[in-house]
């Protein structure tokens, strides 16, 4: 029985060192212990890995990423490499992400790196018209050149999440303004004169404007051209070429908005600003077509205080050929807030409408030399019209004042109006029915040391001087040369009022 045992042990004690020797074999390299054969059992053997790969649907090459194909499609793919600081970046559904490079201002190093372009660092120069682009996006578009361009901006969902600045770096002298046409979004203000900037920001698809858009002070003297037939509202007004159409654009927009100026001197020479309307003897003042459209001043531009801070003249030729008529039925001048105003060499008519040439309401105008008053169609109101405090000074001495009649008054102060006709000699071109100066509750006027001149004309007034309660008219003690028919009418008392 020991005997047997002990041969028994022996050969199991040899089949284990057998297996022992099987197990602890070295395999070759790039290999793996196993086997491939299906349903087949026993030792197994050396199986490279390429084989395995190939056998287990791994497809990825030297430094790729391997990525699953998905219950339903056994094996796997790779998302292959190639140039440094790409992204791999989910593509949806249905398709392998993929190595993509970085888009838009930013850029990612090889090193993991990422830099931008922020507002102020990147800035893209331009000097013509310019469309921006979505690499503009955290950029400043810095247009310059000295000359009128347009910068465009696409709709907001052509350049995803983007903010941009755009800015004028021309200088005043040679600078001129820059056009904003952005896509769904009107812009305050249109133009960028030099040194002014703004800035946009797409939010969910729609531009916006950011506010504290700082306004450009424009040196004395600055020149705006008005042109009635060719100009356009879109331009930016600073040369004849490119005149704008309308002078309620450029003062109730451009000054309201845009410019500021200091005040001119005391004379018409220099203005704060010199609007300048070009020549068009084509207009026709009952109409006012072709004629520059009149202006309604309801808000204080932004300029230093002073009456000559905006002066309106003709450009060049005759105050005939440069008419200021408002075919709407408003005047052809009107002013309805504490602001200044200066006239010179040029007509004014109140064209279809039943109004004033010039009404003025808390405000002031001042009337300086070759300026002309043009008839009105519907003779019931008076051509020069103070009212609630407003005041209309026509500048005396060598100044001549032409009008040419077909109203009820020359001039009328009202509700605490004032005018100012002293040292001005008034000259008709035109047959005239009135002649009467009307002052009424608690207004003046002083007309002292007036010439009238009917140079040829006719005229036909009931009443020189016309009062209506708490209205003075002080001629001097001359009232009898005011052309008139009849005495004074009203201007007996206080109580009715008075003439001097």
């Amino acid at each position: 029985m020991n005997k047997r045992f002990l041969v028994g042990f022996g050969l199991a004690a040899a089949a284990i060192a057998v297996m022992g020797q099987v197990g602890l074999t070295t395999m070759p390299p790039n290999t793996i212990f196993g086997r491939l054969g299906v349903g087949a059992f026993g030792p197994g053997g050396a199986i490279p890995i390429a084989t395995l790969a190939a056998n287990l649907g791994i497809g990825a090459t030297n430094h790729a990423v391997p990525i699953g194909k998905g219950s339903t499609v056994a094996g796997y793919n790779s998302a292959v490499t190639g140039t440094a600081g790409q992204l791999l970046v989910d593509q949806g559904s249905g398709i392998d992400p993929a190595f993509v490079p970085m888009t838009g201002a930013c850029t990612l190093a090889a090193n993991g790196a990422i830099s931008c372009s922020g507002v102020g660092g990147g800035v893209t120069a331009v000097s013509g018209n310019y469309t921006a682009l979505p690499g503009d996006c955290l950029k400043t578009i810095a247009a310059g050149g000295n000359t009128q361009l347009t910068i465009t901006v696409n709709s907001a969902a052509t350049y995803g999440a983007c903010t941009m600045d755009i800015s004028n770096v021309d200088t005043w002298g040679s600078g001129r303004g820059k056009i904003l046409a952005v896509t769904g979004l009107t812009t305050r203000p249109a133009v960028l004169y030099p040194g002014m900037t703004i800035t946009l920001t797409n939010i969910s698809g729609v531009w916006f404007q950011k506010p504290g858009v700082s306004i450009s002070r424009a040196p004395v003297n600055t020149k705006l051209y008005v042109d009635g037939v060719n100009g356009l509202d879109t331009n930016d007004c600073l040369t004849t070429a490119n005149a704008c159409k309308t002078l309620q654009y450029v003062v109730m927009t451009l000054l309201y908005e845009n410019l500021v100026v200091a005040s001119g001197s005391a004379t018409p020479s220099p203005a704060g600003f010199d609007i300048r309307l070009i020549n068009d003897p084509a207009c026709v003042t009952t109409t006012g077509a072709n004629c520059i459209a009149g202006l309604h001043m309801s808000g204080v531009p932004k300029q230093v205080e002073g009456h000559n801070a905006i002066l309106i003249e003709c450009d060049s030729g005759s105050a005939t050929n440069c008419t200021i008529a408002d075919n709407t039925g408003g005047q052809a001048i009107g002013m309805y807030c504490n602001c200044f105003l200066e006239l010179a060499n040029v007509t004014l008519a109140a064209g279809s409408g039943n109004n004033n040439d010039i009404q003025v309401e808390k405000g002031m105008v001042r009337i300086e030399a070759g300026v002309v008053l043009g008839g009105i169609p519907v003779n019931a109101v008076a051509q020069l019209n103070a009212v609630n405090g407003g005041s209309i000074v026509v500048d005396g001495g060598a100044n001549v004042l032409s009008v040419s009649g077909g109203a009820n008054w020359f001039a009328a102060a009202q509700s605490g109006g004032n005018i100012q006709l002293d040292q001005t000699t008034v000259r008709w071109i035109g047959n005239a029915n009135y002649a009467a100066i009307l002052a009424s509750f608690g207004s003046l006027i002083t007309a002292t040391g007036m010439s009238w001149q009917p140079n040829g004309f006719t005229i036909v007034a009931p009443h020189n001087v016309q009062c209506s309660p708490g209205g003075f008219i002080d001629t001097g003690g001359s009232v009898a040369s005011i052309p008139g028919t009849n005495s004074p009418l009203g201007c007996t008392s206080s109580a009715n009022g008075q003439v001097n």
